[in-house]
């Protein structure tokens, strides 16, 4: 199994969801996939993980902005500034849910079958609607934005041409 059939899977187990992100910092981390529950609008993080030393290792991972710890960070309740929910995702068997803290969730992505089994519920780590929050809809923006131009790029589409019609794109060529 590699991470883009991990990734597969969590896309379609998440299907109904809204905002889906893989490899964003929606917070002041990468966020291996992001997505906000329909009508709750509560965030879900999910930590992809492949191997047992990338699993270790995340528990060390610090902030690019300061010195803090990301599982610090998700564990103080004080702070708000993180998704509602967290889960790790891993192929079959490769973490149990023993070595999570109690709020966190495991996924099994199952190569077989194609879908992603819950091993363990993750739980609220808050209740506050982070879309009340300018700042944080200000970030989820700014990354579909440059989503956007960056696909443009990568389809060879210049902004200028695409918003003015200085040129036909020729879309059946994609």
């Amino acid at each position: 199994m590699t991470i883009s059939d991990v990734k597969h899977i969590i896309w379609a187990h998440h299907r109904n969801y809204d905002y889906r992100l893989f490899n964003s910092f929606i917070f002041h981390w990468e966020s291996d996939f992001f997505a906000s529950a329909p009508q709750s609008h509560y965030c879900i993080e999910i930590e992809i993980k492949m191997s047992r030393s990338d699993f270790k290792a995340d528990f060390n991972k610090t902030l690019r902005i300061s010195d803090d710890k990301k599982h610090s960070i998700l564990q103080d309740k004080s702070k708000l500034y993180k998704p509602n929910k967290f889960a790790f995702a891993c192929p079959e068997g490769l973490i149990q849910k023993y070595e999570l803290p109690d709020e966190y969730g495991l996924y099994y992505a199952i190569d077989k079958t194609h879908h992603l089994e819950p091993v363990k519920q993750p739980k609220f780590l808050h209740k506050n609607n982070m879309f009340k929050d300018i700042n944080f809809v200000t970030q989820l923006m700014n990354k579909f934005y440059y989503r956007n131009i960056d696909l443009r790029i990568a389809l060879g589409i210049r902004e200028y041409d695409a918003k003015y019609g200085q040129k036909n794109i020729d879309y059946s060529l994609y």
